[in-house]
């Protein structure tokens, strides 16, 4: 492995996808990060590989896994790719597997920012036509103040001919899923199939939110047979959360691609103050790219922002509604 990092750990490995995962001490960044370590036997699987961190890299975002660096090596029996991630708390997955037993529940606040953390983080990602295509609680992860933050694009990629999505290969975990991908499947023309990519991974999204809300992996829910009728079962089961929140899963879960939402849509129906095109910074007014925080703000305000509170001898930086704005932001500029 590359040089530069020490104290190196495994993590967890996982042999049915040839990746191990690493918790390394950087010494150049001087911090703790991870090291995801895929093992290909050709290098354009090494390439392909590559690509899921340089997605990351691209995608500076509060609610995406930071990517720090991301090469590939020759070894005797193959190619190692290595991605290099910040160190955050853990993911979706064990905290649901840590809440079962003693029975706790998420809070309805809780489970209302996680929705809103990813469907905004989703959105931006569809007018980048960019699309994850593997959404699950394996590949959500909590940072250290309990928010939480997309990871794992292995499965990732740019899409160029948005309006009707055009044919595209199935890819992501059977329980999560959408109907139509999981038609394909099961009539084995998964090589390519038509369907809206954004509103695949909305249905994935729904089910993931469903584990989150009952603690229990919702795998009655893994076939296409009366879906309608099991997913309203299922829904009527949840006694702890509101009409609205489970409403809103409900809107996901919807069967006929054709009526689902996609992440813009969703993003509208949570926070209808948001103009449906969130290109245009608040500070100038100018139309063009903006960080998507709490307000928007373009890359140029941002920096005078951020150096007028520097050179006022701010603490933190903050918007100007007073909300911090997180690491992932200030590391995009060096601060005068």
């Amino acid at each position: 492995m590359a040089q530069g990092y020490g104290n190196i750990r495994l993590y967890s490995s996982r042999p049915e996808s040839q990746t191990e995962i690493y918790s390394a001490y950087d010494n150049t960044r001087g911090k703790e990060v991870i090291l995801k370590v895929i093992f290909r036997e050709e290098e354009r699987e090494a390439l392909a590989c590559l690509a899921e961190g340089q997605n990351m890299i691209v995608e500076r975002h509060p609610h995406i896994c930071e990517c720090y660096d991301a090469f590939y090596e020759k070894l005797s029996t193959g190619w190692r790719t290595v991605i290099v991630l910040e160190k955050l708390n853990h993911d979706l997955l064990f905290d649901i597997t840590r809440r079962r037993p003693i029975g706790l529940y998420f809070l309805e606040s809780e489970l209302r920012q996680m929705a809103e953390d990813l469907v905004g983080t989703l959105a931006y990602m569809q007018r980048k036509s960019l699309v994850h295509r593997d959404i699950k609680p394996h590949n959500l992860f909590i940072h250290r103040s309990g928010r939480v933050k997309l990871g794992d694009f292995g499965s990732s990629k740019a899409m160029f001919t948005v309006p009707d999505m055009g044919q595209h290969t199935i890819i992501g975990t059977p329980l999560y899923l959408s109907p139509e991908l999981r038609e394909a499947y099961s009539s084995f023309t998964y090589n390519s199939v038509s369907h809206n990519v954004y509103k695949s991974d909305v249905y994935s999204l729904g089910i993931t939110m469903l584990y989150a809300m009952t603690l229990q992996l919702p795998d009655q829910l893994a076939s296409n047979h009366a879906l309608e009728v099991r997913i309203q079962a299922v829904m009527n089961g949840i006694t702890r959360y509101s009409d609205s929140l489970k409403n809103l899963v409900r809107r996901m879960l919807t069967v006929n691609e054709a009526y689902r939402p996609d992440f813009l849509a969703l993003e509208q129906e949570i926070r209808p103050a948001l103009p449906l095109m969130p290109n245009t910074c608040c500070h100038c007014n100018s139309f063009t790219d903006v960080f998507p925080a709490c307000h928007n703000v373009c890359v140029q305000c941002f920096i005078t922002l951020a150096n007028q509170q520097v050179q006022a001898g701010r603490g933190s930086i903050a918007c100007s509604c007073g909300t911090a704005f997180p690491p992932s932001m200030l590391s995009l500029i060096q601060l005068h």
